[in-house]
């Protein structure tokens, strides 16, 4: 999240047309990265039959598996990852997307 926060709070730095250079000690100009598309992605851990959303190192050491999935602004998914060697029934996968979407969409609004 503050990688995503510092991109959308990035300004280009002052470029000079006469010498064709940048001046990065310049004060920036307004002009702000064209971020298009916002994925935040938010990890679920699997212990057991418990759900820990963003697990801290520790939590992580003693999972029996994870999901990480990644979602856009309008919530399409856009990446996931499963991590661990539990298996991951099909209706728990359903539960752990629904769950991030939530998640991601609650981390989003600090950023916008």
């Amino acid at each position: 999240m503050a990688a995503l926060a510092a991109l959308k709070d990035a300004k280009f730095p002052k470029y000079d047309k006469k010498t064709e250079k940048v001046d990065y000690n310049a004060e920036r100009t307004k002009t702000a990265l064209p971020l298009i598309k916002t994925p935040v992605s938010c990890t679920m851990g699997i212990l057991g039959k418990q759900i820990i959303v963003d697990p801290t190192v520790e939590e992580e050491e003693i999972l029996d598996g994870r999901l990480t999935v990644v979602t856009l602004d309008d919530g399409t998914i856009c990446a996931m990852q499963k991590g661990g060697e539990k298996t991951i029934s099909a209706d728990m996968i359903a539960n752990l997307i629904d769950t991030a979407i939530v998640k991601c969409k609650e981390m989003r609004r600090p950023v916008k």
